[in-house]
């Protein structure tokens, strides 16, 4: 049985990614409007989106992340399974300028080289890696610049899947990860698809 393996790795793989923004970790303001299976909640006077109302707020996903939640079954549910079901959102916003600094090696600060930067961390990461998109194009959510990616691997035994957006402002990259484990990919990928789509600027 998982007990937060796919959440401490996360945890590890974002650290690793870029320092994000340097005032994500202020007071939250967040607003909630249930629904039937999906809630909106909004972060300060900045963005919102949709999640899954059986998602509960958390604290030990990333430090850096604007907003994290997640699900993880309980215990008694299990029965004879040998894998919990797991499955987590955090939204870590990114200044432009603490990101290009990062770039050292061509300076090019977009959205491809987000994807190409989370493509790299991950494959260093973990074993049988494979994505889902080599160059996604850009596309419009709700008005705003986004590039999407799906992403697969193995941390030891267990198998992950997650989805990832990133939508660009101005003067700032919102990175959205979503995962789980692999055999509930047929589960939560609805859920997923739906909170990307979801993400608004205020």
């Amino acid at each position: 049985m998982i007990t937060h393996k796919i959440k401490v790795f996360f945890s590890l793989l974002l650290f690793l990614f870029i320092v994000a923004c340097s005032n994500t970790n202020g007071d939250m303001d967040l607003v909630k409007s249930d629904e039937s299976a999906m809630q909106e909640i909004a972060y300060l006077n900045v963005f919102s989106l949709s999640i899954p109302n059986y998602f509960i707020e958390m604290d030990d996903i990333n430090a850096q992340a604007a907003i994290q939640y997640g699900y993880i079954e309980p215990k008694d549910s299990l029965e004879s399974k040998q894998e919990s079901d797991e499955f987590y959102l955090t939204v870590i916003p990114y200044a432009k300028t603490a990101f290009a600094e990062t770039m050292v090696d061509s300076g090019k600060v977009d959205l491809s080289a987000l994807n190409l930067r989370t493509a790299i961390n991950l494959a260093l990461i973990l074993e049988d890696f494979s994505a889902e998109k080599e160059n996604p194009v850009t596309e419009m959510v709700n008005g705003i610049p986004t590039i999407k990616n799906s992403f697969l691997g193995r941390l030891g035994s267990y198998l992950v899947y997650y989805q990832m957006a990133v939508y660009e402002t101005e003067d700032t990259f919102y990175q959205l990860l979503t995962w789980c484990m692999q055999n509930d990919q047929g589960k939560h990928k609805e859920e997923m698809n739906m909170m990307i789509a979801s993400f608004e600027i205020k």
